[in-house]
């Protein structure tokens, strides 16, 4: 399995990155300037721009042409146009670890606590257990002490 985290020159992706050490093949990408030698080393994706209209196509194949089976996407502007997309990723077998739309609409930011990664209502990676609502099915969040979370976003 690959697994693809955006906002490659973000200390968030980092910080998710190291939480995934257990899956092997774990790529950074960005649509920001991200140095050339890294891509030209593979260590790093440009990414498609998340305001160009067919973003979520462009970023399906991207992933298809890169054997990504799970997409975490960590750009708030990445969030919604994906997140709206869903349907058309789940038909190639590709995990979208995104929240609801709902949840994007009301969350759309970071905070300090443990980072969880839910996928399909289960914790796939995590600082922590975690007692999470029953919202938080897909994606990455920030849980602080007290129980609050957030999306966990590198902007």
């Amino acid at each position: 399995m690959s697994v693809l985290i955006t906002a490659a020159n973000s200390a968030q992706a980092y910080k998710l990155k190291s939480l995934l050490s257990k899956i092997e093949n774990v790529l950074l990408g960005d649509y920001l300037d991200i140095p050339e030698l890294m891509v030209k080393s593979g260590a790093m994706i440009k990414t498609p721009n998340p305001e160009s209209p067919s973003f979520a196509h462009e970023m399906l194949t991207l992933c298809l042409d890169n054997g990504i089976s799970m997409l975490l996407p960590l750009r708030k502007s990445e969030l919604l146009p994906l997140a709206q997309s869903r349907q058309l990723f789940l038909e190639f077998d590709i995990q979208l670890i995104i929240p609801k739309t709902e949840l994007i609409n009301r969350h759309p930011n970071i905070s300090d606590g443990s980072i969880v990664v839910m996928n399909r209502s289960e914790v796939i990676a995590g600082n922590r257990e975690v007692n999470h609502p029953h919202e938080l099915t897909d994606g990455v969040f920030s849980i602080a002490d007290s129980g609050a979370y957030h999306i966990f976003t590198a902007d």
